[in-house]
């Protein structure tokens, strides 16, 4: 696991900054929240394809510092992410100019390893403001960050939190009906196009009262145990009363 982990820490280095796929930074003077709207749409589709084959994805993620009282300064860390089958839970690791943050963490998606990187001095002081003495915390409540910033706790979980935000974007299905979702569970075996859907006798009727399988009605498909019928917004699945 630890060699993993150092080889996605040496793409990430070696990587050109060319190479990463930029978001939109948040909008300023406002709470930064993660969502859709941070990714080009074109963009968005084609992360989520490379999630989906299981490629390496290097994103840039920007953000904008604002100390109480003073100019915002706009600022980036980066964030990289690769699926790895066998992690039993989620990995996230957060560096601060080389220095592993090991009590910071957000993800729980199992098979999936992230790694973000600060680099830069603005975000660097900002996050440094934030740590304990131990430097394995980032809190909200630590005594040289407290009031210093505008927003200040809210960027610092939006940088906390980003492993577990972006994942989330990535994985969420596209939107509209899939028709095919439950296809594999539930289906009507469907007869050649020229021949109209009626059910056929036995064992495919609905047993009668007398005993006597009896043809199932048009738009009924049954065996010997289930019956799935035709209905407004879908169908309906019960069971063959037995006799």
């Amino acid at each position: 696991m630890i060699r993993s982990r150092l080889e996605l820490a040496r793409w990430c280095i070696d990587l050109p900054d060319e190479s990463f796929v930029r978001l939109l930074e948040p909008p300023e003077g406002r709470q930064p929240k993660w969502d859709e709207n941070l990714f080009e749409p074109a963009q968005l589709e084609n992360l989520r394809k490379k999630l989906d084959r299981g490629e390496r994805i290097a994103l840039i993620v920007p953000l904008w510092i604002q100390r109480t009282g003073g100019t915002t300064q706009h600022t980036r860390c980066k964030v990289v992410i690769e699926r790895q089958a066998d992690l039993e839970r989620g990995e996230d690791h957060f560096t601060r100019e080389g220095v592993t943050i090991a009590g910071v963490a957000s993800l729980r998606q199992r098979g999936i390893r992230v790694l973000v990187a600060v680099t830069e001095k603005v975000l660097s002081k900002f996050l440094g403001d934030s740590e304990n003495p131990a430097h394995t915390e980032w809190q909200e409540r630590s005594p040289k960050f407290r009031g210093k910033y505008d927003w200040g706790p809210t960027c610092l979980r939006y940088v906390k939190n980003s492993p577990r935000e972006i994942l989330k974007i990535l994985s969420r299905p596209a939107k509209g009906r899939d028709e095919t979702l439950l296809s594999d569970l539930f289906y009507i075996e469907s007869k050649p196009a020229d021949e109209s859907f009626v059910a056929t006798k036995k064992p495919t009727g609905v047993p009668g009262k007398d005993g006597v399988d009896q043809p199932a009605p048009n738009g009924i498909a049954t065996d010997k145990y289930f019956q799935v019928q035709r209905a407004k917004e879908g169908f309906r699945l019960g069971f063959v009363p037995i006799t």
